[in-house]
């Protein structure tokens, strides 16, 4: 009789393999830390072991927080921080890369929405010192 369980992972476990496929599907999910994840490493240029290393984690359990959902708005720092602890991240640079990934597709966004220009005029605007201000000096 053929070993049948070869290669397979024990109840109550998910082989590596799985979870790698499971984060890349999630990775077109918004929901998702896989999706904050893709934009991230896109971004910064990195692979999975540099995402991790900014993490300050275990390049082994990258894929699984992948699966978890984004940290809510009203408990931000309470789910980063539960985030965290379970998979043995950082908390502050996991909150600072969910965070700059959240504004570069904001401003993504707006870019889409009103065009370069415009945002660029408005960025513009609000470095030029009011006319009052100049008058004082």
């Amino acid at each position: 009789m053929a070993d049948e369980t070869r290669g397979q992972s024990s109840p109550g476990e998910t082989s590596p393999e799985l979870l790698r496929y499971a984060a890349r599907r999630a990775e077109e999910r918004p929901g998702f830390l896989a999706w904050v994840f893709a934009r991230y490493r896109e971004e910064e240029g990195l692979d999975d072991a540099g995402l991790a290393r900014v993490l300050d984690m275990p390049i082994e359990q990258i894929s699984a927080m992948a699966l978890c959902l984004r940290p809510r708005a009203d408990r931000f720092a309470e789910d980063v921080r539960a985030i965290a602890e379970r998979f043995g991240a950082n908390p502050a640079r996991l909150a600072t890369l969910i965070r700059q990934v959240e504004a570069t597709q904001a401003l993504r966004e707006a870019v889409e929405a009103t065009g370069w220009r415009q945002v660029a005029a408005a960025a513009r605007d609000a470095e030029e010192p009011a006319a009052d201000e100049d008058e004082e000096q």
